[in-house]
């Protein structure tokens, strides 16, 4: 796990609304197999890189998704609002990373069609300086 990632689930694991519903079962990349309900796997989508005339600046925005994965559909949305109320305007430091700001870039709530498992995505822009 990269250093953002580290800092990012860190953050989460210290938010008592987010412990309430998922405790530790929060992941980067994938869950393990047969994982309980519920859980949350977060993921980095994108990360471009920030330019200038004089050339790449030390700040990023990569593009996070946390997928809030339940069989009920409440207990997936609620793990995803207990992620967004930990997230939404975030600026601080992240395990020693200076994160300058988080925000929502988008929520789905959708049905996996092969579990039937609820699926609560949400997408978020982390702006931090790079090291």
């Amino acid at each position: 796990m990269a250093h953002i990632e580290a800092g990012i689930r860190n953050l989460l694991l210290s938010a008592t609304s987010v412990i309430s519903v998922y405790s530790s079962s929060i992941f980067y990349s994938e869950a393990p197999q047969e994982q309980t309900d519920p859980y949350c796997v977060f993921s980095m989508v994108s990360d471009p890189v920030t330019a200038t005339a004089f050339g790449n600046t030390s700040t990023r925005m990569p593009r996070f998704q946390f997928s809030s994965f339940s069989q009920s559909s409440v207990t997936s949305i609620e793990g995803a609002e207990a992620i967004l109320s930990t997230l939404r305007g975030y600026q601080g430091s992240a395990s020693g990373i200076d994160v300058e700001l988080i925000t929502i870039d988008n929520i789905r709530h959708l049905r996996e069609p092969d579990t039937g498992w609820y699926h609560t995505a949400v997408d978020v822009i982390v702006e931090y300086k790079e090291a």
